[in-house]
């Protein structure tokens, strides 16, 4: 075991150091309470099983709305809106969207301390995802770009929940000795 002297060097950069102290200034406790690991890990169950059901389902999510989604973006386009705004763009903007929870669950289970761990976690578990789909779903298609996507939504998630706890602990009336997390 590694006690709080002696950290793997990994993790002894000056960026998560300096991040984690920039946390207690702003008071963000920087370890989760029983009960909201308790409720992390019940949301976490409902959303992971519902992420197996998206990622594993035989066809896309997509596949009874794709025509009239591609008919909104050409009327979009009609209208002005930005040449990037694709098919491909909502596709990696719902691929974000969709890890989001998975960066908060980790904030939420693992303690505004390891918000860091989002990132691997989230890589391992789209790359896991996509894997399975390119061995076993051949009606599927695996990327790396859904993996980049996904992997930033897990960041995204853990770094706006620690916004949000921070937000709040600044809020509360009783002040910010009180936990939140």
């Amino acid at each position: 075991m590694i006690n709080h002297r002696q950290r793997p060097p990994l993790f002894e950069g000056a960026f998560v150091m300096r991040r984690t102290r920039r946390l207690v200034q702003y008071g963000v406790p920087m370890t989760s309470s029983p009960r909201t690991r308790r409720i992390g890990w019940l949301l976490g169950t409902v959303y992971l099983l519902t992420l197996a059901a998206i990622a594993f389902s035989p066809q896309n999510v997509d596949s009874r709305i794709y025509p009239a989604l591609l008919r909104a973006l050409d009327r979009l386009q009609e209208l002005g809106a930005p040449h990037w705004v694709t098919y491909a763009a909502v596709e990696f903007g719902a691929n974000v969207l969709l890890f989001l929870p998975l960066g908060a669950l980790v904030v939420l289970l693992l303690g505004p301390r390891r918000w860091f761990w989002a990132i691997p976690i989230g890589i391992g578990c789209s790359t896991g995802i996509e894997l399975a789909q390119a061995l076993f779903l051949s009606s599927r298609v695996s990327s790396i770009r859904d993996v980049l996507a996904n992997s930033s939504g897990a960041l995204l998630g853990a770094l706006l929940t620690i916004l949000v706890l921070a937000i709040a602990r600044r809020k509360r009336p009783d002040g910010p000795g009180q936990s939140v997390v």
